[in-house]
């Protein structure tokens, strides 16, 4: 069974949970994409597999990127503990060496409609000496370089001691100007714990260019906090229109001297809220523009 047809009652059940049943049930055409990362589709193990060419997964052509790996909860090398809504096993990876940045890359047709909901389970770690180094992981679309697309970031609080970290986001303002620091939609989604399970969703609209509502659960409590920004832009801004992406991507960073980082995923689902996509027009705003350079963020 391929992860397009697998567990869609799963999915659907997680949509209910992390509060993603969303303002018009009417017009959410449900689950485009599930996956679980679980065997017979996956091949994980406690000392992990690697993702790429597992199900369209692959390791982006980008300069120091390297694999990440499937795990079995049972006894995962990362340390991590398990996830009350996961199943057998889950994405993950640990940096292990100066430069070399674990990302997972999958593509994805994201031309079918215009309003779409990505949420994914994810937690984070830290096996090495102190100081950690920022960043810490991220989801992105893809390719960051060309097409619309925002960065949920994560951070180390105090990168000296790796014990809470932020969930936040790098969007673009109206003119498409990238941030520099990440914008946090609220309280609940900022001093996380690590070795702990979170489930994260975003909205965006290709019409608007726009991320409309963001999600966020502790899968241990049940708590859910829902925030509906105000001009958080995808590349491209209020005017420009670059391409639709064609993918996503799970990434796990560090500093100049930054290693072991630890980041995991889980249950990833992709919905279908409304419409056709908007196609491209207009001139592309390549990348958009950040006033500085920081560190690696997908």
């Amino acid at each position: 069974m391929s992860p397009y047809q697998n567990s869609r009652v799963h999915a659907l059940l997680r949509l209910g949970v992390s509060g993603l049943l969303l303002w018009n049930a009417a017009a959410t055409a449900g689950p485009a994409f599930f996956t679980g990362f679980e065997a017979p589709d996956y091949n994980g193990s406690s000392d992990g597999v690697p993702v790429a060419n597992q199900q369209g997964w692959y390791v982006p052509p980008v300069p120091g990127a390297v694999d990440q790996f499937v795990f079995t909860y049972d006894g995962n090398a990362l340390g991590l503990q398990a996830n009350a809504l996961g199943e057998d096993q889950f994405l993950g990876a640990q940096a292990l060496q100066l430069g070399d940045f674990p990302r997972a890359q999958l593509d994805f047709d994201f031309s079918q409609a215009t309003v779409w909901t990505v949420s994914y389970d994810v937690a984070t770690g830290f096996n090495g000496t102190l100081p950690a180094f920022n960043n810490l992981g991220s989801f992105s679309l893809q390719d960051s370089t060309i097409a619309r697309y925002f960065i949920q970031l994560d951070t180390w609080v105090n990168p000296d001691v790796a014990g809470p970290w932020n969930a936040g986001y790098l969007a673009f303002d109206s003119n498409g100007t990238m941030d520099i620091d990440p914008r946090s939609p609220g309280a609940a989604w900022n001093n996380l714990a690590v070795n702990h399970w979170y489930n994260v969703s975003t909205t965006f609209d290709f019409d608007s260019n726009t991320i409309t509502s963001v999600s966020i659960t502790d899968l241990d409590t049940g708590d859910t906090a829902t925030f509906a920004p105000n001009g958080w832009y995808l590349n491209g801004g209020a005017t420009l229109r670059p391409p639709l992406p064609t993918g996503l991507r799970f990434f796990v960073g560090g500093g100049d001297a930054g290693q072991d980082n630890v980041g995991a995923w889980d249950n990833l689902t992709i919905t279908v809220v409304a419409g056709p996509a908007q196609k491209p027009g207009g001139s592309p705003n390549v990348q958009g523009s950040q006033v500085k350079p920081g560190p690696v963020t997908n």
